[in-house]
């Protein structure tokens, strides 16, 4: 019987004071990440330029005959008003007065253009290239480790586990026991 109680006792010292395993967990990912932008950039400018040079010219050329020269000791006599329009153009004329009159007018006009056709151009042409390449790569390890809450009745089973236990050895140790408190009661009639 003693061996019972014994196995008994063991038992639940070993089952009340188990632990529950704790949780851990561990997570492995790998990321990769590759990017490549290529940028091209292209410029054409054409110029053309018109150097066309012109030039307008314009000669007016006025001549006038006079009938032949009066001598100095005549009177001078106001000229005659002629038909003919005199030119627009006012020239200084030194002894206009000496002639009698005008015998003929002619006006000859000269006009030039002069045109030089010309053309230059330009051309230009403009490329860049912009290229840019990103590469990521991440590892990493993640563990986790978790343990669940205390039971929160594990105050109250080792209590009476332990209770158990003295029980136990109250019964086994009996006798020895009731022969010690015997003893101390009997002391105390005495002093009483």
């Amino acid at each position: 019987m003693k061996r019972v109680i014994a196995i008994v006792a063991v038992f639940a010292l070993l089952v009340s004071c188990g632990t529950t395993r704790k949780v851990q967990e561990t997570k492995q990912t790998s990321y990769a990440d590759s990017m490549a932008v290529q940028e091209v950039e292209k410029k054409e400018l054409s110029k053309f330029i018109d150097t066309t040079r012109s030039e307008h010219g314009k000669i007016t050329i006025t001549e006038i005959e006079f009938e032949h020269p009066v001598p100095l000791d005549t009177p001078r006599r106001k000229p005659d008003v002629s038909p003919v329009s005199p030119p627009t153009t006012k020239a200084k004329v030194d002894n206009v007065g000496e002639f009698s009159g005008v015998k003929s007018i002619r006006q000859t006009v000269i006009e030039s253009n002069v045109e030089e056709k010309g053309e230059s151009s330009e051309n230009e042409k403009q490329e860049q290239c912009k290229s840019e390449a990103n590469a990521i790569r991440e590892n990493s390890n993640i563990q986790i480790k978790e343990s669940p809450a205390p039971d929160p009745n594990r105050w109250r089973y080792a209590f009476y586990v332990s209770l158990l236990f003295v029980a136990v050895l109250l019964y086994l140790k009996r006798v020895p026991i009731l022969n010690w408190i015997k003893k101390i009661l009997a002391g105390l009639r005495r002093i009483f």
